[in-house]
């Protein structure tokens, strides 16, 4: 934990601090009232280092602040987080998020007990006062790459260079999915940790550009990016859904999506599998006990050596993580990261475990984990053979 004295100090180096190179280079002036709570909020974090406070970030958090005193419903849903963050100007896909409301004197105190975050690059904070209740919300990112300025509206046959570098990763990959629904991976020139790609918008409508990366966790989006390719809108925040309340019928809404948006391709939808579905579960579990988004674990395992321990054989698998605020957002966040979507695209797959755990977050919003894992079977399915998942 950091000592009070060492947060005050680190509080004035990041206020003072030249910026975030994703967006203005001005330093954040934060409300005395956001500037409390922060203070509060860097005395509290289980980490040695302190995290940069991000002017991007601070415009997402009251952005979303707006958004819960305005009586939304769901103010940290995927949608809403992905919204916000892209009329900000951030790339950082996923940040953990808290947002909780109170009278403004115990406010830095409240968001500071929620303050759970470890390995935390960057920091946003909003905090918006109404009708005597003050709403704030925070945001942490372990940030993974830094990308130049790219333009978030287009015109159409517009050719354009995508650049960065990655933080504490390697091997850049860069991914997009199209308006029909088809995701791609691009060609990519790396030098060092830059990497830099050309990305071609020939198609009207809204574009998703990702760059991936490996670390000590596998696979992992560093970057994500929605670009408005002629004329429409981008950043639409689609209508909440209500998630089905029975865990079975949750799964069964999750394959119906994914076998409707492979259907739209004209691919041949994926079979449930008892045994994946386990090891999915598993897995979802121990993201939400760990608060982590990760394929592999501190102390566990990568998901080829899941299968394996637990005797499933397979030709290749592939696995999808996401968290949302429910089944459904979890699994829209999914299909709106390119890397993810080519995963439920893949022609070669043919079984899917599907892995939900639910929990609420700090300030007591719900939180859903969701795996899924894809699955070319080593051996043709026997027609009529129920699926077992261990082939």
């Amino acid at each position: 934990m950091i000592p009070a004295a060492a947060s005050a100090l680190a509080l004035a180096a990041v206020l003072g601090a030249a910026g975030d190179p994703q967006g203005p280079t001005a330093a954040s002036v934060l409300t005395p009232l956001e500037s409390a709570a922060l203070r509060q909020v860097l005395a509290s974090l289980p980490q040695r280092s302190v995290p940069e406070l991000s002017e991007p970030l601070v415009q997402a958090a009251r952005t979303l602040a707006r958004s819960a005193a305005g009586g939304e419903p769901r103010p940290l849903s995927s949608a809403a987080l992905r919204t916000a963050l892209g009329e900000a100007g951030v790339v950082d896909p996923a940040p953990a998020a808290v947002v909780l409301s109170a009278r403004a004197s115990s406010l830095p105190e409240a968001m500071a007990a929620a303050a759970r975050f470890r390995g935390a690059s960057h920091l946003g904070i909003g905090v918006v006062v109404r009708d005597g209740l003050a709403w704030g919300v925070l945001l942490a990112t372990e940030r993974r790459a830094e990308v130049e300025p790219f333009p978030r509206r287009v015109a159409i046959g517009s050719r354009v260079a995508l650049r960065g570098r990655l933080l504490r990763l390697e091997g850049a990959r860069v991914w997009v999915s199209t308006p029909s629904g088809v995701a791609r991976e691009l060609p990519v020139e790396v030098e060092g940790d830059r990497f830099s790609a050309t990305v071609p918008f020939d198609a009207p409508g809204t574009w998703r550009v990702e760059v991936g990366g490996s670390g000590p966790r596998g696979p992992t989006v560093a970057a994500l990016l929605e670009v408005a390719c002629g004329d429409v809108v981008p950043g639409a925040v689609p209508p909440g859904d209500v998630d089905p309340a029975e865990p079975a019928d949750a799964t069964a809404t999750i394959l119906g999506a994914v076998n409707a948006l492979r259907a739209r391709q004209g691919l041949a939808p994926l079979i449930g599998s008892a045994p994946l579905d386990a090891q999915a579960r598993r897995h979802s579990e121990a993201m939400l006990a760990a608060g982590t988004l990760a394929h592999r674990l501190p102390g566990g395992e990568d998901l080829l050596a899941r299968l394996a321990a637990a005797g499933i054989r397979y030709r290749s698998a592939r696995e999808n993580v996401a968290r949302g605020d429910g089944v459904i957002d979890a699994h829209r966040a999914m299909v709106e990261s390119p890397a993810h979507l080519a995963n439920l695209l893949a022609v070669d797959v043919r079984l899917v475990g599907l892995g939900i755990a639910r929990g609420a977050l700090p300030g007591g919003q719900p939180v859903v984990y969701l795996t899924e894992i894809l699955v070319e079977p080593r051996d043709p399915l026997p027609v009529g053979d129920p699926p077992t998942g261990v082939r």
